[in-house]
């Protein structure tokens, strides 16, 4: 069977595999991590479908493919058993390689269709109209190749000197999450205005709460219970009495969020930093916004996001 990169998320279009979990002729179990990936979103594990052996890798580390390519091939347990005994006859092999050749056909080139909020951007950035941009993704979408090739990136004009190295100072690599949380920070700092405010609040009611009813928490919930969620509770309110807290820009609009989706953040050390959604937190009781975001976090640092969680966060 042939294993092809997942849709990760309604935004991803690509994915960047970054370790192969099993090695050719090794076993794999049904939903077992078969390898990893990091996308512009998050860095993730990849299940295998199926459960066999492992007779083909066919791409790389380090190698960006888009979804729906090929990458690995699995021969599954029952085909495995059964394929020393039989061959597949001409016609069911002629009818295979027409099925082969047809599902291999490029679609027709399509100009304008754009769904990636970070595609859509980068034309934005470019200076480029996506009417006059062809896609060659999936159904004719525009991909981050496409915008590339219609404008490449200017070159920069001076490269800033690299760091000087001394004995003893070690080199980290960035991984892919925090190279482009470098890089959307850079930009927000130019793009967005800054204000920072702060304001002392009394949490002894919290306090007293936690203490009071911490032990029958942890012992239903199975683990204890933290500041966050009554802080998100609290954030959940502000928000509902002054919904235009709740907004955003949008080139020259304000769009004001009727729905409110909580952004979590969650230290990953070096890995970076990233921030799970807690979808329709206003109207979510205290527990079940800390089983959610016991949830998020713990598979933000198993890797096991998925990208679509990451996207839609309202306030942060």
């Amino acid at each position: 069977m042939d294993i092809t990169m997942p849709q990760l998320g309604e935004t991803v279009t690509s994915a960047t595999i970054t370790r192969w979990l099993k090695a050719v002729g090794e076993h794999v179990s049904a939903d077992e991590p078969l390898y990893e990936v990091t996308t512009d979103k998050v860095d993730t594990e990849v299940p295998s479908p199926i459960a066999g052996v492992i007779t083909e890798i066919l791409v790389t580390e380090g190698s960006t493919v888009p979804v729906g390519e090929r990458v690995a091939v699995v021969t599954e347990d029952a085909a495995a058993t059964g394929a020393s005994k039989s061959a597949a006859s001409p016609k069911a092999s002629a009818q295979s390689a027409v099925g082969d050749e047809l599902s291999v056909q490029a679609p027709t080139p399509v100009k304008g269709l754009v769904t990636s909020p970070v595609v859509r951007r980068l034309i934005t950035q470019r200076g480029l109209e996506a009417s006059e941009i062809v896609g060659t993704g999936e159904g004719g979408r525009i991909t981050r190749h496409d915008v590339e090739a219609a404008s490449p990136a200017p070159k920069k004009a001076v490269t800033e000197p690299k760091p000087r190295m001394e004995r003893g100072d070690e080199v980290i690599a960035l991984s892919n999450v925090r190279r482009i949380t470098a890089e959307h920070t850079t930009r927000s700092k130019a793009t967005s205005a800054h204000v920072y405010t702060s304001v002392e609040v009394d949490f002894e009611q919290v306090e007293r709460t936690r203490r009071a009813h911490g032990a029958e928490f942890r012992e239903q919930e199975g683990f204890s219970l933290t500041y966050l969620p009554f802080i998100a509770r609290a954030v959940a309110d502000a928000l509902h009495e002054f919904p235009i807290v709740n907004s955003s820009l949008d080139a020259e609009q304000m769009v004001v969020h009727h729905a409110l989706h909580l952004s979590i953040a969650v230290d990953l050390d070096f890995a970076g930093l990233v921030a799970p959604v807690v979808r329709d937190a206003d109207g979510k009781r205290l527990t079940q916004l800390a089983r959610e975001i016991r949830d998020l976090g713990s598979r933000a640092r198993a890797k096991r996001l998925k990208p679509d969680e990451l996207v839609g966060g309202t306030f942060t």
